[in-house]
């Protein structure tokens, strides 16, 4: 392109150098790499830098960020380790050498052999400079700065696929309690040809994030959906139908979205891995497809950071669908709640009581702490009835849920899966929810009124977060739900959306002929 010709001009004309990677069947120079997509670089041997991001405009626009901006979601990493600048010098020098390899052209105005294919741009040419828009909230004003403790080097096509380690390795690890994140450009449905099949050709990658959850772990996926096609059976959308329907048959903690948080689509490659409490975070330029893993340059960075996988994770869960950011202000808009939300209530099902399940939701861009935070239908301490306790260390990711269930014995034959927490003690594997004795009588039963009570969570200090009224319950100034579901009919009531609270049930909720614990909206 003749962008690029300008850019090698400019930069010669200033002392560097600028190389081509070319493919001359007449010179019988041939490809090395299907695509050299590796997005890297090393500056004074000092500092390495890895990216998802091409560095282009639309990936890193420069335009004034004060009134919003207009780009591709993505993730730079920034290091001064030694051995990992080591290791990036290594590809280099692989890869480049001195420049003497057959396949490998620097660039001059005019070649012997090329001409101006190579070469200088066509005079009098102009390079775009338009960059950014106003469209997008710039959420990240400035680089974050975390400690990571260990890494990892991923390149493709040597280790992107190499059991045990690199990307697979870290999902291979995950299971109960732990979390996958994933946001990229895309991930394909299954490898090989479009007629061909998950079974026949399936993604080695995309099984993994399957068998993550079939563990227990809790999986997100979320893929762009600015530049993806929905006639194409490899695509982004077919690759979350997949995804969605193995979870609704298996019941698993599953699932999987497309989004366009930044105006012009999600061009990141990044998996974080939550594993036994510790935070890992992969970024770089590795697709979803078979080519980037077997015939492209690839190259990724895998740091375990509780901090990185946080903020990460924070951004991950801002950048899903069904919320709304505006670089100005509404009339009548309402944005997400700052706290704590009850998002789906069953306190009638049909047959046992015991099947009765609260979930609450992160709606925020942060983990929420939820250590000593309580849920009742308690209004005041000396009611005649219970408030149950979160257990120290129960930490909730952004956009993610939690379920609380009677019983846990009772909610998994219902419902395929273990709640994530249970008031009656019935499985040793869930954890149980904090009795507070000073609340109520201690002999009082965790049992939601099925003609009517509250559904309250406070936090540790005892204020009220939420309350849910519905029926005939009471609670001053929270107006209770008045369109319920039918008496006995397993039926619950959701909020829709799940992440506003207008403190109106009959607005924030609707009923919910099929309950979805876990899942939301």
């Amino acid at each position: 392109p003749e962008q690029e010709k300008y850019i090698c001009q400019q930069i010669v004309a200033a002392g560097g150098g600028c190389w081509f990677m070319i493919n001359e069947s007449g010179e019988k120079i041939y490809d090395r790499y299907r695509y050299m997509h590796a997005k890297y670089m090393i500056v004074d041997g000092e500092r390495g830098v890895v990216s998802s991001e091409n560095w282009s405009a639309n990936s890193l626009p420069f335009d004034d960020k004060e009134d919003g901006s207009w780009g591709r979601r993505g993730v730079v990493l920034v290091s001064e380790q030694v051995d990992m600048v080591a290791a990036l010098e290594r590809v280099w020098a692989a890869d480049f050498g001195g420049g003497e390899k057959r396949d490998l052209l620097a660039w001059t105005a005019n070649h012997p052999l090329y001409g101006n294919k190579y070469g200088a741009p066509e005079a009098g040419f102009e390079p775009d400079w338009e960059s950014g828009g106003v469209t997008y909230t710039v959420r990240y004003t400035e680089p974050w700065v975390v400690l990571g403790e260990q890494w990892e080097m991923v390149t493709a096509p040597e280790t992107s696929l190499v059991a045990g380690r690199g990307l697979l390795g870290l999902i291979e690890r995950a299971g109960a309690g732990d979390e996958v994140w994933v946001e990229a450009l895309m991930e394909r449905p299954w490898w090989g040809p479009a007629a061909s099949n998950g079974v026949v050709d399936p993604n080695p990658r995309l099984m993994a994030y399957v068998d993550a959850a079939r563990r227990g772990a809790r999986v997100r996926i979320l893929l762009d959906g600015y530049f993806h096609d929905e006639t194409n059976v490899l695509g982004n959308w077919s690759t979350c139908a997949y995804v969605r329907e193995v979870a609704s048959e298996e019941h698993l903690d599953l699932d999987c979205m497309l989004g366009n948080p930044a105006g012009l689509g999600i061009h990141n490659k990044m998996v974080l891995v939550r594993v036994g409490g510790r935070g890992y975070i992969h970024v770089g330029s590795l697709n979803g497809s078979e080519q980037a893993s077997k015939g492209n340059r690839e190259l990724a960075w895998q740091v375990q950071t509780d901090e990185g996988y946080a903020l990460l994770a924070g951004m991950v869960g801002q950048d899903w669908p069904y919320r709304m950011y505006f670089p100005v202000m509404v009339q009548q808009y309402q944005g997400a709640a700052n706290h704590l939300l009850i998002s789906e209530v069953l306190y009638d099902p049909a047959g046992a009581d015991m099947i009765e399940f609260v979930e609450v939701v992160n709606p925020t861009a942060s983990w929420l702490d939820l250590s000593g935070y309580s849920l009742s239908d308690a209004v005041y301490p000396t009611d005649f009835e219970d408030l149950r306790r979160w257990p120290l260390g129960t930490m909730l990711a952004p956009g993610d849920v939690l379920v609380v269930a009677r019983s846990g014995v009772a909610f998994r034959e219902r419902f395929g899966f273990w709640p994530d927490f249970e008031i009656d003690d019935t499985e040793g594997s869930v954890p149980e929810m904090i009795d507070d004795l000073g609340w109520g009588d201690p002999a009082a039963v965790w049992q939601l009124g099925n003609g009517g009570d509250e559904v309250i969570v406070r936090d540790a200090e005892g204020e009220v977060v939420d309350v849910v009224v519905y029926g005939a319950g009471e609670y001053p100034g929270s107006p209770a739900c008045t369109e319920l579901p039918p008496v006995n009919s397993d039926i619950s009531l959701e909020r829709v959306p799940y992440w506003l609270d207008r403190d109106l049930c009959d607005l924030d909720f609707q009923i919910r002929l099929f309950p979805t614990p876990g899942y939301l909206p």
